[in-house]
């Protein structure tokens, strides 16, 4: 399996980082001109473009791909694949030391004001302008409007493209709630029914989350779902590692219930009750998560929902690929059940995008390569692998229903997408460094014997240091 998003490597490369690379504002879809790739890409023939972007299904899925480009092209692209946290930071320090390495970056769309503010990212107007390079049948309008404006729109410019569009959603064991004696002994010890053992359910509060996740905690020796139990079992997983997974969980959760961490204005509101009733939820799920939570990052989550371990867990659409996949995750294939988070079920559209870096000497190359990876017939190629399309034309193509690795995550995300569930951050430069410094101090909450509230009262009185009025 590769769950890689985290690694050991780490790089420090400044405070904040924001992406920059865009496709298409103001892009007219038109009808089609006499406009080809491979006569675009002539100039180009026999470079090589470097990218370095998140060891994940998307990753993997457009690499997999990527030799068609070349054939068309004759331009190679190298990839480097590496955890999340590591592809924006050490793609950072190549644009500060002007080392010219990295001819596209993967960076955290909520985080591309710095860069842009910054010059580090390369302007599109230059190639969106350039009828030679942009294919006239492109329009930025089949990109998610909602996950365009979030990521890549800074000061009403386009300043980046989604690499992807995706939700996060919670999952849970469809075959033990599907379990006639389980649904029973929880009725009664509850007194409300499990949810259906459905592939996509409703869970409508946080209290039903956590009671499932405490009536599922098992010992070894017990049984469950009419199994006696060899190892123990765990009613959820809860990542407190000083890492990324962190934040975007309490981020997750608290979106959900309705707050976010600033307004439009940059008023903060990290310390609001939703706020503190997010991390009150995690802290509370420690009894009843691994014991090894505070070295959990994404990786452990899904390696152990994957094998077994675990009952529910937060999780994201590029792993849930992988826990369809019959020889890896026997556990789990044929058997998750997914929901958005519960009380009113919003859920960030986040994308990583495609930045291509000033100091790239190849950004004409760079610019068709990212172009390619936008059109449907590219993406209808690679969502089969476990690409996350962020065109709903791709997302809501009635074959990812035929397919069990595909079926329940783009049916969360169209729920997400249509039914008006998508939150949203405000963008600011001194977001990376707020995120940096949350994920610090959110790490810290189990080792604490403070209140939630006091927790986040000091966060909050740190994070006005970042977020500043612009």
């Amino acid at each position: 399996m590769r769950f890689m998003r985290n690694e050991s490597v780490r790089w420090a490369a400044g405070t904040a980082f924001a992406a920059a690379l865009g496709l298409g504002a103001g892009l007219a879809s038109g009808e089609a001109k006499a406009w080809s790739l491979e006569e675009a890409a002539a100039p180009y023939a026999g470079t090589s473009l470097n990218i370095i972007c998140q060891a994940y299904t998307p990753c993997y899925a457009i690499e997999g791909l990527t030799p068609e480009f070349t054939e068309i092209t004759g331009i190679e692209v190298n990839f480097e694949l590496t955890d999340l946290d590591t592809a924006g930071k050490k793609g950072m320090t190549d644009v500060i030391t002007g080392g010219g390495f990295y001819d596209i970056i993967e960076v955290q769309g909520f985080t591309n004001a710095l860069w842009t503010i910054q010059e580090l990212s390369e302007p599109y107007d230059a190639y969106y302008n350039d009828s030679a390079l942009r294919d006239p049948g492109f329009s930025i309008d089949d990109i998610i409007p909602a996950l365009n404006d979030m990521n890549c729109i800074y000061q009403g410019k386009q300043v980046c493209m989604p690499k992807e569009y995706f939700v996060s959603f919670a999952v849970m064991r469809k075959d033990i709630i599907a379990d006639a004696g389980e649904r029973a002994a929880f009725s009664a010890k509850y007194g409300y029914d499990l949810p259906p053992a459905n592939d996509v359910v409703t869970v409508d509060t946080w209290e039903q989350w956590g009671d499932m996740a405490e009536f599922f905690t098992r010992d070894a020796g017990e049984t469950l779902a009419g199994n006696t139990l060899e190892s123990d079992f765990y009613g959820i997983s809860v990542s407190f590692k000083r890492y990324l997974t962190v934040w975007y969980d309490w981020m997750e959760a608290m979106t959900a219930m309705g707050g976010e961490m600033f307004d439009s204005d940059y008023n903060l509101t990290i310390n609001s009750p939703e706020g503190v009733a997010a991390l009150d939820f995690m802290r509370a799920m420690t009894a009843y998560a691994p014991p090894s939570y505070g070295e959990y990052t994404w990786d452990e989550q899904y390696s152990d929902f994957c094998n077994g371990n675990t009952f529910s867990g937060w999780a994201w659409a590029d792993v849930a690929f992988y826990l369809q996949i019959e020889e890896d995750c026997p556990a789990s294939a044929h058997n998750t059940t997914h929901f958005l988070y519960p009380g009113e079920h919003l859920s960030i559209p986040y994308a990583n995008t495609w930045t291509i870096p000033s100091t790239s000497t190849k950004k004409e190359a760079a610019y068709l390569w990212v172009q390619w990876t936008t059109s449907y017939e590219t993406q209808m190629k690679a969502t089969k692998d476990g690409w996350l399309p962020n065109r709903r034309d791709v997302l809501a193509d009635p074959k990812w229903q035929e397919d069990h690795h595909t079926a329940s995550w783009t049916t969360v995300h169209l729920e997400a997408l249509d039914n008006g569930y998508l939150g949203k951050i405000h963008k600011h430069p001194g977001s990376q460094a707020l995120l940096d410094m949350m994920v610090e101090e959110l790490s810290a909450a189990i080792h604490s014997d403070d209140s939630s509230q006091i927790i986040l009262d000091k966060i909050q009185e740190q994070a006005a240091e970042f977020i500043t009025k612009e």
